[in-house]
């Protein structure tokens, strides 16, 4: 069995992960404004009949 060796160098973290992170958070956040965007056009061309809120010979 071999014993691990020490040599005094903690291992790096990897460079720019905090960057990377907000990359991937500002992509979704575009990624929902643009979901958004085609939703509310979508929307806007949507043909929508209104109902009234009662007939004229309903209850009170």
């Amino acid at each position: 069995m071999t014993k691990a060796t020490f040599t005094g160098v903690p291992p790096r973290p990897a460079p720019n992960s905090s960057r990377s992170l907000w990359l991937w958070v500002g992509g979704a956040f575009l990624l929902l404004c643009l979901v958004w965007a085609v939703l509310f056009t979508v929307a806007h061309g949507a043909k929508v009949d209104s109902v009234p809120l009662a007939t004229k010979g309903g209850r009170p």
